[in-house]
């Protein structure tokens, strides 16, 4: 959302798209902080945030050697994963941890490998690459 409102008042820039990827990881890291502290997690759901972790840190490392900066992207899946995490709190209201867990992992899973294809297969850096099958 910050990110279309910059656009908009045309006040957008490299340094904004950085902060603002930089911003998201450590709104994910506060949550998972507040998760780990006062949600009982089954073991799965730990290891299937570990395992998106993992792809997570390789992407950002090859895009760091390959690109010489962070190199996060504002896919749109990306952007439904951080939604995802936004509402998770709903989600486990709504639906139980089992659900909710499952629906939130699938989707960071899917932009996890997204990203990790896109920053492999990319010549250059584009942030804004909206995800591998649309231009």
């Amino acid at each position: 959302m910050d990110g279309a409102l910059a656009r908009r008042l045309k006040t957008q820039s490299a340094a904004g798209a950085k902060l603002d990827s930089v911003a998201d990881l450590f709104f994910a890291a506060a949550i998972a902080v507040f998760a780990m502290r006062y949600l009982p997690f089954p073991i799965w759901l730990w290891i299937g945030a570990a395992f998106i972790a993992a792809l997570r840190l390789a992407g950002y490392t090859i895009g760091f050697v390959k690109h010489q900066t962070f190199s996060a992207l504002h896919t749109y899946a990306n952007k439904a994963t951080g939604a995802l995490i936004f509402i998770f709190p709903v989600l486990y209201a709504a639906l139980g941890l089992t659900a909710a867990g499952v629906i939130l992992c699938a989707a960071a899973l899917l932009s996890s490998l997204e990203e990790l294809v896109i920053t492999i297969n990319a010549p250059v850096l584009n942030r804004d690459c909206r995800g591998i099958f649309l231009k």
